[in-house]
């Protein structure tokens, strides 16, 4: 439990420390390292919401972030499930 409320606060404070990109890559970690960790969707989020811009292209729309991370980590625990197996 304590590791994965450390994981959350340097996930939460690369959103503001660290490129968006470190930020993403950290999450993709910690969603392989943890069971379930949603804390990347709500990272999603933060990172849509600082980085979503208006116009057209991928970064434009809001919820790139957001539904990608939450696809991830629905594609990586059935990952896990099927390894442990």
């Amino acid at each position: 439990m304590i590791k994965r409320i450390i994981a959350d606060a340097i996930l939460f404070l690369s959103l503001f420390f660290a490129p968006w990109y470190a930020t993403v890559g950290l999450a993709i970690l910690f969603i392989i390292l943890f069971r379930y960790f949603w804390e990347a969707a709500v990272a999603g989020i933060f990172i849509d919401s600082l980085y979503s811009i208006s116009g057209n292209g991928l970064y434009a729309n809001f919820g790139t972030f957001t539904i990608s991370s939450i696809i991830l980590i629905i594609i990586a625990e059935e990952i896990k499930k099927q390894i442990r197996i």
